[in-house]
């Protein structure tokens, strides 16, 4: 799917340029093949070797390890970046009246129960 993903982006780039679909034999092409053939051919053979010695488990909790610490990393980064110092509310009289205002006209009753004057049902206090 990222194959053809790309390949209509890079369409969609290069349009009007057919000298960028040319293939020349040069340091791009060998840069191409080495990070193709090397590097994957590498880390599918080390990716073999730990799923044969301590089976996809580890693979598993190594990726789930890291994509937890990433959350936790990008939400800090989100609420250190919410509002600095200089946008927080400060409690001023304006508010604090209209706090209070809001409680004063409430409507509602707040009843308390007192746990401890309750009997239980074998007759013990």
């Amino acid at each position: 799917m990222g194959t053809l993903e790309s390949s209509i982006l890079a369409v969609a780039m290069e349009w009007g340029n057919p000298t960028a679909w040319s293939i020349h034999l040069d340091s791009k092409l060998l840069a191409a093949v080495y990070a193709g053939v090397v590097c994957s051919g590498f880390t599918i053979y080390i990716q073999g070797l730990i799923m044969k010695q301590r089976g996809p488990v580890v693979i598993g909790a190594i990726i789930i390890f890291v994509g937890l610490y990433l959350v936790l990393w990008g939400k800090s980064k989100d609420q250190l970046g919410s509002k600095s110092d200089n946008e927080k509310i400060l409690p001023t009289a304006q508010n604090v009246a209209t706090m209070d205002e809001r409680i004063m006209t409430s409507n509602q009753e707040f009843r308390t129960i007192n746990v401890t004057s309750i009997k239980s049902t074998n007759g013990a206090a």
